[in-house]
């Protein structure tokens, strides 16, 4: 399978919680998060690990890691499997509502004995900002994505395509925006900046031109990213232009969002969820500044809960008896 189960951490479950239990995962592109809660919505066990990409992993290999993370889980806490009465999974690299989704599903149900609903992890993140009230999401981690549920109960969705077709303001684009510059600044085809050595240092590298071979996954270009914004706060120009291409390619997905639901309130949420949002605050104030110069009506935030733990509601929501 390729996981390193030794990444994962768990927490105890605590005897009095042990009767129906409710299980929330949340697989993203780069790391994966499941949560257990009981009746009365409170958390009692968590578990992280791995990133779960359907689109990345295929089928079998995404049941067998989800599988592995839910045993995991099991073994440093004390409930078993048959306590479990229900569980919501929002994954990447699959649609809402789709054959895949479907047959995940089903291929979940068969494999654990558990009554599964599949989506896209666009609505659990949606979820956790809006507490199933309308409103957007949009997400910038390893990759990038929107997704909204209006005024009138229509969903839409936008990208996801992943990052060989995708993923424009993602960590994905602002990772692989630097590194396309830095190569170019090493053959003197575009101005100097600090991404160079920055580079090098994070690749162990003493020069640019050694970068060929040294990239193995699209997850290690999007870990750049993180370099990215730490220059553009040191006034390095190029990552600044670059984190700012980042927003207003997100302020796309979501002014298409907007132009495309019913959305009639004076106020219309827009949750940001992922790592960009959560570790970059140039990312957030630029996207804020396109929000606003489009449509005062729009307010930005991230969300007060996890995506797990709002994929967890949801289970108890739909199976809670």
């Amino acid at each position: 399978m390729g996981e390193r189960l030794s990444s994962v951490r768990c927490s105890k479950l605590s005897h009095e919680t042990k009767a129906s239990l409710y299980l929330g995962i949340d697989c993203g592109g780069s790391k994966s998060q499941l949560v257990v809660v009981n009746k009365d919505c409170q958390a009692v066990a968590e578990c992280r690990g791995e990133g779960c990409n359907y689109s990345v992993l295929g089928l079998e290999n995404t049941v067998q890691r989800i599988v592995s993370l839910l045993q995991m889980l099991i073994t440093s806490s004390n409930f078993d499997v048959s306590d479990i009465a229900g569980a919501f999974l929002g994954i990447a690299g699959i649609r809402s509502s789709s054959a895949d989704s479907r047959q995940l599903a089903a291929a979940l149900q068969t494999a654990l004995s558990i009554d599964f609903v599949v989506e896209n992890d666009t609505h659990i993140a949606w979820y956790a900002g809006t507490a199933g009230q309308s409103g957007i999401v949009i997400i910038s981690g390893t990759g990038s994505n929107g997704y909204a549920i209006d005024d009138l109960g229509q969903r839409h969705q936008i990208g996801g395509w992943g990052w060989r077709l995708g993923d424009e303001g993602s960590g994905y684009a602002i990772g692989l925006a630097a590194l396309r510059h830095a190569t170019l600044a090493y053959e003197g085809r575009a101005p100097a900046t600090s991404l160079s050595q920055a580079l090098c240092s994070f690749y162990s590298i003493t020069s640019v031109d050694e970068l060929v071979g040294r990239i193995d996954s699209y997850q290690q270009i999007a870990a750049f990213a993180k370099v990215v914004h730490q220059q553009a706060l040191s006034h390095d120009g190029v990552a600044q232009v670059i984190i700012q291409q980042a927003a207003q390619d997100l302020f796309v997905l979501v002014r298409w969002l907007v132009e495309h639901g019913d959305f009639s309130g004076e106020n219309i949420p827009v949750v940001g969820y992922g790592g960009c949002f959560s570790h970059m605050t140039l990312l957030r104030h630029e996207l804020v500044g396109c929000l606003k110069r489009y449509n005062e009506t729009l307010t930005f935030f991230l969300p007060d809960c996890s995506a797990a733990f709002a994929a967890a509601k949801l289970a108890l929501v739909k199976f809670c008896q």
